[in-house]
This record gives C-alpha cells, sequence and structure tokens, in this order.
C-alpha cells in the first residue's frame, strides 16, 4: 500500500517594515495606518520560529527601513548618526533571526536606495562596502565629511570591529537582492522588480509601468525558458495603477507569471485590495492588510 507525502512548502513574506520604530512612530503610519511598537517588538519571535522544513524563502517585498530623505522634516534624524545605519543593523539581526537554510530575499522598494550601491549580494553572501557607503552618503543625503565618519564611528562601535576605510564588510550568507533580477529556489523562480523613483512615476495609489520597463522586464523574464521553473512568482514593491493592463502586457508563450505580490500603497482599503485580486493573480503583502503578522503563501496550490 503505497503512501502519498504531502512537503509543505511556503513562503513568509513581509513588506513595509519601516525600521526603526522611533521613527515610524513619527510618522502618518503610526498616526493613520496603526504602525505600534508590538509590531516591531513581534518580528524576531516570529522570524525566529520559521522552520526550513517548511519554510522556502523569507522575503521582504521592499522597504524594509527608512531612506531619510522622504523625512527631512522630523527632527530627530540629525540628532542621532546611528540612525543612518538603520538598515544595515536590521539586515544583519534578521539574519541572524532567520534558521541559516531559509533564503533571506530582499526586493528593492522605494527606500532601498543602498541596494548595489553600497551593500551587494553576490552568491548569497551580502557585503558592505564601506568607500561606496562614504559615498553614498555625501550623495545621497548631502553630508558633510565630518557627519559621515561619525556615522562611520557610530557603525564600528555598534558592531564592535575596527573599519578602515577600504574595507568590505560581510553582512551574511544565504542572502539575495532583487532589483531587476530573480533567483530560482525550488524549481521556482522569484522575479523582482526595482522600484527606485528614477525608474517609476510613483503616485498616491501606485505608478504606470513605462512601456520601455515593461519590455525590459518582459525579455528578462522570457530568457527563462531555458531554465524551466515550475511557477515565476513577480515581487512588485509599488503596484501598477492598471493592474489588469499590466498583467497583458506581460503575457508571452514562453513564460506565465503565477503571481504578482504588491505592498507601497499605505491605508488601502480591503475593497482595493480585492478589486486587485479580481484583476489578475495579485496578492497584497502590506503588513496593515495581513493584520501585521506575515503573509503564508502556500506554494503547493498556487501553480
Amino acid at each position: 500500500m503505497g503512501c502519498l507525502f504531502h512537503i509543505i512548502m511556503k513562503l513568509a513574506i513581509f513588506s513595509d517594515i519601516h525600521y526603526p520604530n522611533s521613527i515610524t512612530r513619527q510618522t502618518a503610519l503610526a498616526k493613520r495606518v496603526k504602525y505600534r511598537a508590538s509590531f516591531y517588538e513581534s518580528l524576531e519571535p516570529e522570524i525566529r520560529k520559521l522552520d526550513p522544513k517548511e519554510i522556502v524563502a523569507f522575503i521582504i517585498n521592499g522597504d524594509l527601513a527608512w531612506d531619510f530623505s522622504y523625512l527631512a522634516p522630523l527632527p530627530i534624524i540629525p540628532q542621532d548618526w546611528n540612525l543612518y545605519n538603520s538598515h544595515i543593523y536590521q539586515l544583519m539581526a534578521i539574519r541572524g533571526w532567520l534558521h541559516p537554510d531559509i533564503p533571506f530575499v530582499l526586493v528593492q522598494g522605494n527606500h532601498e536606495f543602498w541596494m548595489n550601491t553600497s551593500i551587494f549580494a553576490t552568491d548569497g553572501l551580502a557585503t558592505l562596502n564601506i568607500p561606496a557607503y562614504r559615498q553614498l552618503l555625501k550623495d545621497h543625503y548631502r553630508l558633510n565629511s565630518n557627519q559621515i565618519e561619525t556615522i562611520v564611528e557610530k557603525l564600528e562601535n555598534s558592531l564592535g570591529i575596527d573599519i578602515s576605510p577600504m574595507d568590505v564588510i560581510p553582512m551574511g550568507k544565504n542572502m539575495h537582492f532583487l532589483q531587476d533580477s530573480g533567483i530560482k529556489v525550488h524549481d521556482i523562480y522569484f522575479y523582482g522588480m526595482g522600484a527606485m523613483r528614477e525608474d517609476l512615476s510613483l503616485k498616491d495609489e501606485g505608478t504606470d509601468y513605462d512601456e520601455s520597463i515593461l519590455k525590459f522586464h518582459t525579455a528578462t523574464l522570457q530568457a527563462l525558458k531555458i531554465e524551466k521553473p515550475k511557477a515565476i512568482y513577480l515581487f512588485s514593491h509599488v503596484p501598477p495603477l492598471n493592474p489588469r493592463g499590466f498583467i497583458n502586457s506581460l503575457k508571452n508563450p514562453h513564460f506565465s507569471v503565477n503571481k504578482v505580490f504588491w505592498g507601497h500603497v499605505h491605508g488601502v482599503s480591503p475593497r482595493y485590495v480585492r478589486y486587485m485580486e479580481k484583476q489578475g493573480p495579485f496578492l497584497c503583502t502590506l503588513p496593515e492588510i495581513n493584520k501585521f503578522s506575515m503573509l503564508f503563501f502556500d506554494m503547493n496550490n498556487a501553480h
């Protein structure tokens, strides 16, 4: 008598975490969307509980931490220089909380200005390039050399290491950054669409993806026909304004997109989420839509 084994395969997904809470609590996310300290306090125990026998990957669909250029009026930012390192600390913390066998996948959101400019993930190893980080702080935040030196000193003290001017600091293994790129896990292809402001026309309710951008992604996905994945999951931090047109634009005889995960648009109603789901295989990853808990997506029933 034969036995049928059902292998549990799930994705654990968050988006729009917006570390640190000390900044979030001053913003509309706390006032209108109900981000609370309890949400941030629950993240570590929830991530530590993830079982590699069930969880195929832990994915953050954009906006792990704040880009402070969005928040220039807040008085706390210039008073605590260590806040500029928040994204570094949280990347390393999450990798430490997560079981080493579970891939940590971060999709570029509109706050990940540092992705592939100062922090890189190559063959699963994430590294911080100190010279590139200094330059990024200068270019992105318009900081002077003394301010940048203070930020790097704060980083050095917090990590408990000596940082030389040309250092490349390892941040963790089994880490993957998706910016107009993808990875194949368990015969499923995860593709992350980049979401930086120069690439998109960001609007309050989403974005229209330029035709040339869609052609680029379509050509990239079409090249996957050699790999023949069982399914393609597309992570688009910013949702399209025309979801049905977006899906139609991605139709191709060589591949099909089985699911599109989106976040970014805080304060949307459940009615809008249902509207998106009627337009195509869309699934919302916003914390407030998922009761400030992880979204667990069952891959066994999705392709």
